[in-house]
């Protein structure tokens, strides 16, 4: 008796740890986006963070030991590769990656969706690394819903374009070829299909430059809540280029609604996410009033 009250136990619990993490059926323009929910522990409407990876991240499966920390902090996390990337159908540019990040929020959004999924949708916080940094700043400016975003090793893909042009700076040319050989060269992300015009990427941020500019349209994040956590030792988007101009424009604007941590870290941010120091910060800051 003893030993079938524990096998049925056991399986319950099975059941319960394996429920919390859900393939969720998002289609973003015709493609359905190759995404996941790790659901918050326990019951009603839970505060959601949807998690913008970098580039070109890696495959989003059902498996995330960061998703899991946050779940048991009673977040629901959601994590999703862009079309384009890793097995996914459709471009990958800077522009598509906002339409999904759109399509994502339209979906949370809906009524039907946020009851099953127990989504607080007074409490959707994007949060974005490195490239999805980018997606998610640029998405704010240009969508109400989105109130408060989380940015880790912000990159200010305006300055890149910019940069490219300046006849004085060689090191960013070199950089830009170097990251077009390492991502786009013999990348393979994922079965065979993959990003493969580098060029659309590029002229998306060329055409788009000052839309993209988050310091010229700062104006724009005048009622967001924002959180950056920024890398002193990042040298792929260094702070001096990347987050100050930002944050000088923010206190220009005497902005009270943003507040920053700059850490001891390079741009994989390693450190932050092997001691926890990453999720309790993203914790703290979420919850504060």
């Amino acid at each position: 008796m003893k030993k079938s009250i524990f096998t049925i136990g056991l399986c319950l619990f099975t059941i319960y740890c394996f429920s919390q993490v859900q393939k969720v059926p998002i289609v973003s323009e015709g493609v359905g986006l190759n995404a996941y929910l790790y659901q918050a522990d326990g019951s009603g409407l839970k505060p959601t963070i949807i998690w913008c990876h970098g580039n070109p991240g890696s495959e989003v499966k059902g498996e995330s030991e960061f998703g899991k920390e946050m779940a048991k902090r009673g977040f629901n996390f959601f994590r999703f590769n862009y079309r384009g990337l890793w097995g996914t159908d459709g471009e990958y540019t800077p522009g598509t990656c906002q339409k999904d990040l759109k399509n994502i929020l339209d979906f949370f959004y809906n009524e039907k969706n946020s009851s099953i999924y127990n989504v607080d949708t007074t409490r959707i916080i994007v949060a974005g690394y490195s490239h999805g940094s980018n997606v998610t700043i640029v998405s704010a400016m240009y969508d109400e819903r989105i109130k408060a975003f989380i940015c880790l090793g912000l990159a200010d893909f305006s300055y890149l374009s910019r940069e490219s042009f300046n006849p004085d700076n060689a090191g960013m040319r070199k950089f830009n070829h170097e990251v077009k050989d390492g991502i786009w060269g013999d990348a393979n992300w994922g079965q065979g299909k993959y990003a493969r015009d580098y060029d659309k990427y590029i002229f998306d941020i060329m055409f788009n430059n000052y839309k993209y500019d988050f310091v010229a349209q700062a104006e724009r994040l005048k009622d967001k809540r924002m959180f950056f956590v920024i890398g002193m030792n990042d040298v792929v988007v260094p702070i001096e280029n990347h987050f100050f101009p930002l944050y000088r424009r923010l206190k220009e604007m005497k902005h009270e609604n943003f507040k920053f941590e700059i850490t001891d870290s390079n741009h994989s941010f390693k450190n932050l996410f092997e001691n926890g120091d990453f999720a309790e910060m993203i914790t703290k800051w979420i919850n504060e009033k």
